[in-house]
């Protein structure tokens, strides 16, 4: 037997092995269905939390940000010069 053969072989009885598993854990394809949409739901959850507590995160370095910049930005808005106005003939 080649190695490709073996291969082959194993990856048949892996996948077989899984489905006769997946098979014997429902006990119809009415339940499998159910099983398989609450852990869906599940995980939709646990993403929602996640992004939830990420944005929060963001939305607090964004402050912080802003509360280090805007000084600096009134202080540059307060500073600004206007040029004088120069027109021709006069010295």
């Amino acid at each position: 037997m080649t190695p490709s053969n073996v291969k082959a072989l194993v990856a048949f009885g892996a996948g077989f092995a899984g489905g006769w598993v997946a098979r014997s854990l429902a006990d119809s394809p009415h339940d499998a269905g159910v099983k398989l949409v609450a852990l869906a739901l599940r995980a939709k959850a646990q993403v929602t939390r996640w992004a939830s507590s990420e944005r929060e995160r963001v939305e607090d370095v964004v402050a912080e940000a802003r509360v280090k910049v805007e000084p600096k930005v009134e202080r540059a808005r307060s500073a600004k010069v206007t040029p004088m106005r120069v027109t021709r003939g006069e010295a």
